[in-house]
């Protein structure tokens, strides 16, 4: 944080607030999960996604052609929270969760598939309750996939009030238990 950015989030905030804060800040494991896009008006949501704990889990099947073993699926959990955006009239709302996968295409991501939308309600003050989401893929045996989380928020007539998307940049590997900062979409047997 700068001086400038300091004295004016100091106006009014105790020493302790202030150092809570700074702690946060610079020390301690950064969440990871972040936002690549949003349209309208979203809510807050958080996500718990660290190399300890990461949002997303790569599995694989147990065998394939060649030698090799497969991707079947990206799972997501779910976020940690999800709250209805303050000044849209109502207090409380619908909010869709559901999970693209995408594969990595000379230096490019390009979904290659969707999961279904599981959807929940949400207040300012009581999050949507969401539960793992998947994706499956099939697709080629060289390069990495990640997950792509899409929170969106439905006025009463189903019409779109807001929309993030997040990339989730931790991954759990269940073929070899190794951590990733995306999934592999081949392994050779050893």
């Amino acid at each position: 944080m700068t001086g400038s950015l300091i004295r004016r989030f100091v106006g009014g905030t105790s020493l302790a607030t202030l150092t809570a804060v700074m702690i946060a800040l610079g020390g301690g494991e950064v969440l990871a999960a972040h936002q690549v896009g949003s349209s309208g008006t979203t809510g807050s949501y958080s996500w718990t996604d660290t190399a300890a704990h990461p949002a997303g889990v790569c599995d694989y099947n147990g065998g394939g052609t060649a030698g090799h073993i497969y991707i079947v699926q990206i799972k997501v959990r779910a976020p940690d929270s999800v709250l209805w955006p303050a000044g849209t009239g109502s207090s409380s709302g619908r909010v869709g969760f559901k999970v693209k996968l995408q594969h990595l295409h000379g230096g490019t991501w390009s979904t290659v598939n969707t999961g279904p939308e599981a959807s929940a309600t949400a207040s300012r003050h009581t999050s949507a309750m969401f539960g793992t989401r998947r994706v499956h893929w099939a697709g080629p045996i060289s390069g990495k996939d990640r997950a792509v989380a899409v929170l969106t928020w439905y006025r009463p007539n189903d019409s779109v009030l807001g929309r993030a998307h997040v990339v989730i940049d931790h991954y759990k590997n269940n073929h070899d238990g190794i951590g990733r900062s995306y999934c592999p979409v081949g392994y050779s047997d050893v």
